[in-house]
């Protein structure tokens, strides 16, 4: 959910130094992934334009889980 705070400082730190602290971000692209295949799964069950709806209410209810950070609603 993009929560860092139980990272300990040494892991952080490595991370930063390996240049790969961007894998624990959240972005926009994380955020169509995860959407797009719970939308592709829905549309297998059933097709229905009700799919869509659910799709963006877990969207909101997801951006107000993880703080909403700019990186996501960009």
């Amino acid at each position: 959910m993009g929560d860092s705070t139980h990272i300990e400082e040494s892991v952080k730190t490595s991370y930063q130094k390996n240049g790969i602290s961007h894998l624990l971000a959240l972005s926009g692209m994380h955020v169509t992934l995860l959407f797009s295949s719970i939308l592709k799964l829905l549309n297998k069950i059933k097709k229905s334009k009700v799919n869509l709806f659910i799709v963006i209410i877990l969207l909101i209810i997801y951006l107000f889980l993880t703080g909403a950070p700019p990186s996501l609603l960009r």
